[in-house]
């Protein structure tokens, strides 16, 4: 049985360094994202030739809530992050980690598809941060098996 429970966790380690790798790319992207909304907040964009409806529309997609919960999730995809680091750690050492952050992915999905839904963010870095944000949670679902079978 000690066999089958470091097999499993040798799984769940493997699986937890990729999540914890993943997601500080999404989190370095979530950063990137962050700041370009707070640049993009400071533009006149009737100087740059956009009529004034297109630009009202610009800055109220650019609205103090959307800046706060853009935020909020990058915050927390970070806190997610080292989490994962940590959880890494605690495998490589040989003990059983909680399943708690495993189940955080998911939810940050769905927050990053709703805020890059409300911010029409649909380029190259919104659908890299969506492919990034949506292998974690089946990462971790493989990770939760994992480290369910190497606790019974």
């Amino acid at each position: 049985m000690i066999v089958n429970n470091e097999k499993y966790l040798k799984r769940a380690r493997r699986i937890t360094l990729a999540i914890a790798i993943l997601s500080t790319l999404s989190s370095l992207l979530s950063l990137f994202l962050s700041a370009m909304m707070l640049m993009m907040q400071n533009v006149d964009w009737t100087m740059i030739g956009m009529s004034t409806e297109e630009a009202a529309g610009l800055s109220e997609i650019l609205s103090h809530p959307i800046l706060y919960f853009s935020y909020f999730t990058t915050i927390v995809g970070i806190v997610f992050c080292i989490a994962m680091y940590i959880s890494y750690v605690k495998l490589r050492k040989g003990k059983v980690v909680s399943k708690i952050p495993y189940f955080i992915s998911p939810t940050l999905l769905l927050v990053n598809i709703i805020l890059l839904a409300i911010l029409q963010w649909f380029d190259m870095f919104g659908i890299i941060l969506l492919l990034f944000d949506s292998i974690i949670p089946i990462l971790a679902i493989l990770a939760i098996i994992n480290l369910s079978k190497a606790n019974q």
